[in-house]
């Protein structure tokens, strides 16, 4: 099973890397974690603002009724309940909820710390310094 898990992790990892990779040559890309998004939103929503504004013909700042209305529409649960509604549609509509729990950490309910560490230790290192602040146990 460890072997399974250590071969499907490592082409997870080798993924990431590339993508990680490809920002870091690519100034135009803009690197997320789905923790950034849900743990840090107001934040990463001015970072994203910030980022598209290089390129469009927007305002310098949001306001912060447009912060508040982008906060609640991107609310998770809202997202979630117009899944449930009116379907996802990705390249066809999928059979199940693409929008699962949207949990940060989750996985620790899944896991034992020895378990994550073990497969944190199948990680590149590249993956591991960037990503470093998601890849602890106590994150």
């Amino acid at each position: 099973l460890m072997r399974y898990i250590g071969d499907e992790f490592s082409l997870i990892s080798d993924q990431g890397v590339q993508m990680i990779e490809f920002s870091d040559q690519h100034p135009d890309c803009l690197m997320l974690t789905f923790e950034e998004c849900s743990m840090k939103k107001e934040k990463t929503i001015l970072r994203i603002h910030e980022f598209i504004r290089a390129c469009l013909p927007i305002e310098d700042r949001l306001s912060a009724a447009e912060l508040d209305a982008i906060v609640a529409k991107t609310d998770f649960d809202q997202m979630q309940s117009n899944e449930r509604t009116h379907g996802y549609k990705v390249g066809r509509i999928q059979p199940f909820l693409f929008h699962r729990s949207g949990q940060v950490k989750q996985w620790r309910s899944y896991m034992s710390e020895g378990a994550f560490h073990q497969l944190c230790e199948m990680v590149q290192k590249k993956y591991k310094d960037t990503y470093r602040g998601i890849l602890s146990w106590e994150y």
